[in-house]
């Protein structure tokens, strides 16, 4: 959500408005920057990188920052579809930065192999990572909050997950048919409630499975 400047505190003290994750004020505009696109708020000097026309895209890292008309944008998030779909590509690496990643970011990159998700992560929206087989042993980082539902369902070669201590919310089925995992070790502290169905690794639960948690 874009707003005129001036007038953000405004629109989040409102009704009905808060319903969008990404709430910026200022001039919007769109730029692409080494083969990706973003939009930013010149008066921010944040950038998010939105979907875009990635098929010729083989290689992709998402940046920490990058420059725009000679000023340093941060780029704290990945928008919702940013990447779905584009299973054309191999590797899709982090910088340190991104704070967010949207609901569908990758969804159905199931060829992809993703690098190691950087420890300012705070959010990983629903179905972020759907589908995404490469995945096999997944280090949450250290830093990380939230994880939305089905965000890492149907990853099918996924066999061990560890949660950091900083996480304080799981949605509903976050590995559902995730059928290969029999290992989670957490490190948070004070568990909170969750969704009985968050480990379930099939639409129907099976009693026979061997599943193993750890925690500190």
């Amino acid at each position: 959500l874009y707003v005129p400047e001036g007038t953000l505190a405004q629109y989040e003290a409102s009704k009905g408005w808060t319903m969008f994750a990404g709430r910026y004020e200022g001039e919007h505009m769109e730029t692409i920057v080494d083969g990706l696109k973003y939009t930013y708020v010149p008066s921010s000097r944040i950038a998010t990188i939105v979907a875009g026309d990635y098929s010729e895209l083989r290689k992709v890292t998402i940046p920490g920052d990058i420059e725009i008309n000679g000023l340093s944008y941060q780029v704290k998030e990945i928008a919702a579809n940013a990447f779905a779909n584009c299973s054309q590509i191999d590797t899709i690496l982090f910088e340190n930065g991104i704070e967010k990643i949207g609901n569908v970011a990758f969804s159905w990159c199931n060829n992809t192999e993703f690098g190691t998700l950087p420890s300012s992560l705070k959010t990983i929206g629903d179905q972020s990572f759907w589908n995404c087989n490469s995945f096999k042993n997944l280090n949450l980082p250290e830093g990380l909050e939230s994880i939305g539902s089905y965000a890492f369902g149907a990853c099918h070669n996924l066999k061990k997950v560890v949660l950091p201590s900083t996480l304080t919310s799981l949605g509903q089925m976050v590995f559902q048919s995730s059928d290969k995992l029999s290992t989670v070790i957490s490190h948070i502290q004070e568990p909170f409630e969750i969704d009985m169905r968050v480990f379930t690794t099939n639409v129907r639960w099976d009693e026979e499975a061997q599943k193993e948690i750890y925690t500190p």
